[in-house]
């Protein structure tokens, strides 16, 4: 017999669940609040069943923690945006914000439009790429989010003295290899430490000594791009779905392209027909999209598709539903412009 798991609903006046609970299998009851630890509970007791208490998977457990985290993070150590300088701390998987030190970046948002980057090998650099919009914009993006992306944390400001003192996990800076006489272009990445590493057909990363010349450096779409392309080689040419549809996926970040549940967008093409592009969205199904496969701050993605079979299609959206509906049950009546999933 494994434990079992609750979450208790976020309030009206909340912007993370209240807790998530587990039952053990001798009926011993903890919860994880917001307190940020796990610890002895009666919330079940206190709290009474749906819809403030339903059970929850072992699968989904991790997310919502995860939002509670932020959201009591974010309620500690945020400005309203305009009002003074927030830091975020970055985490490249979820798991990894239950440990501060592995952070991967930190960015300073001063609520005027401008944003800075902590860089190696230690400052406070322009981050003219980040788009400052305001926290409660990302807080509804967050709540609807794939929950296996990267996550961000307000952090204080003693907490960023540590980090930026002790070095926080840098994400390796990507860059090409040009093509020899015996391989191909090749995606590459080099580590805070000089380490660094080459991807291999087999989609491994192994170490590389490379003095010679580099292209593309820190410019994460060129290698993500040949990333893709060994991936098609050790992928078969999916066939057209029986429903006369062609499906592919759009990733954010080269690192996530072996996980197709990381992709940006999931979109099909009647019959091959870019110009009757659909997108697959909560709540709404696939809909019309015709610029979905050129967009993403002015930076075309078309290079960066990865098709994939309608069996896998079908999946994504599975999933994608699933989490989907979890997030409305927890958060549905803090966010009253998304539509309620139909049964």
């Amino acid at each position: 017999m494994s434990s079992q798991y609750f979450v208790v609903r976020a309030e009206e006046s909340q912007r993370c669940p209240v807790a998530v609970v587990r039952v053990s299998p001798d009926g011993t009851e903890e919860a994880f609040t917001r307190s940020l630890a796990w610890g002895p509970s009666d919330l079940l007791a206190r709290y009474g069943g749906e819809p403030t208490v339903f059970e929850i998977t072992a699968d989904d457990v991790e997310q919502l923690v995860v939002d509670i985290i932020e959201g009591v993070r974010a309620e500690r150590y945020e400005v309203p945006y305009g009002e003074g300088t927030n830091i975020y701390a970055w985490f490249a998987r979820p798991s990894d914000v239950f440990d501060l030190d592995k952070a991967c970046a930190m960015v300073r948002d001063h609520g005027n439009g401008t944003r800075e980057r902590f860089l190696p090998p230690g400052t406070w650099t322009h981050d003219r790429w980040s788009v400052s919009v305001p926290e409660s914009y990302y807080h509804m993006v967050r709540q609807w989010r794939n929950p296996r992306s990267a996550v961000r944390v307000a952090i204080s400001a003693e907490e960023a003295d540590r980090l930026a003192s002790r070095g926080i996990a840098w994400t390796p800076t990507p860059f090409v290899v040009p093509a020899g006489e015996t391989h191909r272009r090749r995606s590459a990445r080099e580590h805070a430490d000089g380490r660094v590493e080459v991807l291999t057909e087999d989609l491994r990363w192994e170490p590389f000594e490379w003095n010679g010349e580099r292209e593309a450096v820190g410019r994460a779409r060129e290698a993500m791009i040949i990333h893709l392309e060994v991936l098609e080689r050790t992928r078969p040419v999916p066939p057209r779905g029986e429903d006369g549809y062609d499906y592919s996926v759009l990733f954010e970040d080269f690192e996530q392209v072996g996980d197709l549940m990381l992709a940006r967008n999931l979109v099909r093409l009647p019959d091959g027909d870019p110009k009757r592009a659909q997108e697959w969205k909560p709540f709404e199904g696939w809909r019309d999209n015709s610029w979905v496969r050129a967009r993403n701050d002015e930076r075309a993605w078309f290079d960066a598709e990865l098709p994939i079979t309608k069996a896998e299609a079908d999946e994504c959206v599975r999933l994608r539903d699933e989490w989907s509906r979890l997030r409305w049950r927890v958060y549905g009546r803090l966010e009253t412009e998304v539509r309620q999933p139909s049964p």
